[in-house]
């Protein structure tokens, strides 16, 4: 039987501000819902009610967008030339040379989840 836990808004602010520290250490948003127990639509919500890095008073957040100039990654991405292959037990994952480091971080991403 799985007990469903209630948290105070105190004990909700300072998982968004855990997680947002856990995720800048290198681990994942899922691995943190995991190790602590609480469901990945929970943490979702909590994010989007408490904000990112998890500032009290955002019921309602006030964002503003500076544009940046100069290249954009998404204009240009980086290709790497070599290939890359992952063996993981029964597992394997092949990487054709040219591909850019977005591709590169969410296969790295994903084999983190599953090892």
């Amino acid at each position: 039987m799985h007990t469903i836990k209630f948290y105070s808004p105190s004990e909700r602010l300072e998982h968004v501000r855990a997680c947002s520290l856990w995720r800048r250490k290198g681990n994942t948003f899922i691995s943190y819902c995991r190790a602590h127990g609480i469901a990945r639509s929970t943490m979702e919500y909590w994010i989007k009610k408490y904000g990112q890095s998890g500032t009290e008073n955002s019921e309602v957040q006030t964002r503003s967008f500076v544009k940046v100039a100069g290249r954009s990654y998404e204009e240009h991405p980086p290709v790497h030339n070599c290939s890359l292959t992952v063996n993981v037990g029964p597992l394997t994952i092949e990487l054709p040379a040219g591909n850019s480091n977005a591709d590169l971080k969410r296969v790295l991403l994903t084999l983190k989840e599953i090892i």
